[in-house]
């Protein structure tokens, strides 16, 4: 798997984009991060961090239609990908490791003076762990 933005992880006063990073949501409940978030460049182009099937579009946020992503899926592994307009014609269709899918989004704008720095986020839904074992 490659970074969707060929940059790093996101470190900022708004909360570390490591996986487990610790967090406090808005009512003061502390949880641990659910995924890792790419640095990336205001409007820059995503690109998938696997081969994988793109089936459907995927909305980070329940009431707030503004952010987007993709489900990104194979038989092995579905992840979350969010805070990006997909290429519409891919939404269906296979797409390759490195290959384009889409422009970023300014997550930034939704959190307001919080230091929070632009990125996307991919989570990991599911995985077979098969994927991770070198067998003779």
């Amino acid at each position: 798997m490659i970074s969707p933005t060929g940059l790093g992880i996101r470190v900022d006063s708004a909360g570390d984009g490591h996986y487990g990073a610790r967090r406090r949501n808005s009512k003061g409940r502390v949880y641990s991060h659910d995924g890792i978030d790419f640095l990336l460049i205001r409007k820059q182009v995503i690109v998938a961090p696997t081969t994988c099937k793109m089936p459907r579009i995927a909305r980070p946020y329940q009431n707030d239609s503004t952010y987007s992503g993709a489900i990104l899926e194979s038989d092995k592994i579905r992840l979350e990908l969010f805070y990006f307009e997909p290429y519409p014609h891919l939404i269906g269709r296979s797409v390759d490791i490195g290959q384009p899918i889409g422009i970023a989004q300014d997550i930034t704008l939704r959190y307001p003076n919080s230091g929070m720095k632009p990125h996307v986020h991919l989570g990991i839904v599911k995985c077979d762990p098969m994927i991770f074992i070198d067998l003779p």
